[in-house]
């Protein structure tokens, strides 16, 4: 199984989300488990290689 990587705040972000905004928050799910299976799959959004000190990591955007 892969490992997802969260800043701390992303969970407060999370929470948030998840009642001010649960379409985002749905979004992120769907993304959460697509990226448990295939962290390159391009469903909503396609990974883009993050730089500097990051390098060899990627992101989705979500919005």
């Amino acid at each position: 199984m892969r490992r997802i990587a969260f800043l701390p705040s992303a969970f407060e972000d999370m929470k948030r989300w998840s009642t001010q905004d649960p379409k985002i928050y749905q979004k992120i799910k769907v993304f959460l488990k697509d990226m448990e299976r295939d962290p390159f799959s391009q469903l909503g959004a396609e990974p883009e290689p993050l730089k500097h000190d990051l390098k060899g990591l990627w992101a989705k955007r979500i919005n």
